[in-house]
């Protein structure tokens, strides 16, 4: 078993408790500090006054926040690999714990070398795209407030909160409503096969989350008196 972990199956196995809670709050903090902290400095009215809409300030800063959510993907995905490198070998087969990945009926079986790297690069790939959905909902809260502790508590409250409740069997009509109930995107390029379906289903639905938080947002902006 042990020449079936190396540098790859080091790096994507470090992605799992990252995307859950380092990552998601590193991204937030700073998705909040970029908004409802400038409100609390003042800043933002210096933007403001320049010939520039606020609709375009927001989306600049959205994808600002977007931009280092993979600046992050990238380097734990070099430093883990890195890691993994030096302790157990570079490249090879490596084995997926399916259960771990994909549930508790998921197969473990390996996965041969050829593929190893394009599951590494897809699953990093979502990965990210899931963090900028988490972006937003942080944006979203800090431009209804102005205090940056509550801009940042309250959508941590509600992120934890969801994952909480996703692992409710009894609170299953609520799931699909869930905003964390997407976030595992990644997971679908673990399987054997590749789960495209589950791809496009979760990734239209953090799509549609994500475009109704950054629409608030920018409601609230462009209305909001600075």
């Amino acid at each position: 078993m042990s020449e079936l972990v190396n540098g790859i199956s080091f790096s994507e196995t470090a992605l799992l408790p990252g995307i859950y809670i380092l990552l998601p709050m590193m991204i937030g903090i700073l998705a909040a500090s970029v908004f409802a902290g400038e409100f609390e400095g003042g800043q933002i009215r210096m933007i403001s006054i320049r010939p520039v809409s606020r609709t375009s300030i927001l989306m600049a800063k959205f994808m600002a926040v977007s931009i280092y959510a993979y600046i992050c993907l990238f380097f734990l995905m070099v430093i883990s690999y890195a890691a993994g490198a030096a302790l157990f070998g570079f490249s090879g087969d490596i084995v997926v714990f399916g259960p771990a990945f994909l549930g508790g009926n998921a197969p473990i079986y390996i996965l041969n070398s050829s593929e190893a790297w394009t599951r590494l690069f897809l699953s990093y790939y979502l990965a990210g795209y899931s963090l900028i959905s988490i972006a937003g909902l942080f944006i979203m809260f800090s431009a209804v407030i102005r205090k940056l502790t509550i801009a940042i508590i309250i959508p941590l409250g509600i992120y934890f909160t969801s994952y909480i409740l996703d692992v409710m069997p009894f609170m299953d009509s609520l799931h699909k409503f869930l905003p964390t109930r997407y976030i595992m995107i990644w997971k679908y390029v673990m399987a054997p096969q590749i789960r495209w379906d589950s791809v496009a289903h979760d990734g239209i639905f953090l799509a549609l989350f994500t475009i109704c938080y950054m629409a608030i947002a920018i409601f609230c902006f462009k209305t909001k008196d600075i």
